[in-house]
């Protein structure tokens, strides 16, 4: 049972994690899991916020579907991150081999940090990546996705380089994690993750994605298109670099 300050710390993980999400279009959940596990176990946290995570992202895609990349997201992102996620599932019913996710975390800080330099540097967007290095780095982020829910960094990095218009990122992302957290809560289902537990804590932390929203979502609109992009990366960064704190440090 969680005491009050323990849920009070852990909304306010979820609402920043959700402003995060609502406002640059990723970065709810690899927050939430990366802080909030630390307050609930994990195979608690994620059946209760993947269902709140598929609401924002049904809102950004019900008001701006027209933004979507579909080509790209279709033909580029979704069958390397499909294949990935399939393995990734499989990995986390049979224990979840969280010690990679240190790996994976330098691996996004050094990634995000590059980025930064080059924007800070003044240098021109990076060009899409090679076709066989996205297919690579999207699979690997479909397999962390189904083991964690948290596979964005790879799948952003690969997307920054492609959609440069904030608001096309944004509405091409979060069509990309509605379809796989559906696919995620409906593994939940089956599995027999989705408990009265699991239930109460999605109630408990509802408030914050409303709240969530209507923050992020101005930040969203406010953000100058370059002030965005930096935006990105850095919430790439500070994501990873929480990632890799945790498991450094941990007991």
């Amino acid at each position: 049972m969680l005491t009050a300050s323990a849920i009070a710390l852990l909304m306010a993980i979820v609402f920043v994690a959700f402003v995060t999400e609502a406002a640059v279009g990723f970065g709810a959940t690899i927050l939430t899991v990366t802080l909030g596990a630390h307050l609930v176990p994990i195979k608690v946290l994620l059946p209760a916020f993947v269902p709140l995570n598929i609401l924002l992202s049904l809102w950004i895609v019900a008001l701006h579907h027209k933004d979507i990349d579909r080509d790209y997201l279709t033909r580029r992102i979704l069958p390397s991150v499909a294949v990935g996620m399939i393995g990734g599932m499989g990995l986390y019913r049979i224990g979840s081999p969280e010690h990679l996710l240190l790996g994976f975390g330098v691996f996004v800080v050094l990634l995000s940090a590059g980025e930064l330099y080059k924007v800070f540097r003044f240098k021109a967007s990076s060009a899409p990546m090679a076709a066989w290095k996205s297919i690579g780095m999207l699979g690997a982020g479909g397999i962390v996705h189904g083991m964690f829910g948290s596979g964005g960094p790879l799948i952003v990095y690969v997307a920054g380089r492609q959609l440069h218009d904030k608001g096309k990122f944004r509405v091409t992302l979060a069509t990309l994690w509605l379809i796989l957290n559906t696919v995620l809560v409906l593994h939940f289902l089956i599995a027999g993750d989705l408990t009265l537990t699991t239930l109460k804590t999605s109630m408990l932390l509802l408030p914050m994605l409303a709240l969530g929203i209507a923050v992020g979502d101005q930040a969203h609109k406010r953000l100058a298109q370059h002030v965005f992009r930096v935006v990105v990366w850095l919430v790439l960064l500070v994501a990873a670099v929480i990632l890799v704190g945790r498991h450094m440090f941990a007991d």
